[in-house]
């Protein structure tokens, strides 16, 4: 867990911002959206990548 929190910490700003929202606030893509005043499918794309960029960095982390 402590690897996880040190890579979402190297996330910029509003990625951050994004996984907070997703995964601590328990919000939906939706309520993010509105919130923000992007598209749902706009939050949903930037959430994935962002999930894409953290497994890869743990995966290759978890290789050292």
């Amino acid at each position: 867990m402590a690897a996880l929190t040190h890579q979402v910490s190297t996330l910029p700003p509003d990625q951050q911002d994004l996984i907070q929202r997703r995964f601590h606030l328990r919000h939906s893509h939706g309520e993010i959206a509105a919130s923000l005043g992007r598209t749902r499918v706009a939050v949903s794309v930037s959430l994935h990548r962002i999930c894409k960029r953290l497994r890869s960095d743990l995966e290759q982390h978890a290789r050292l």
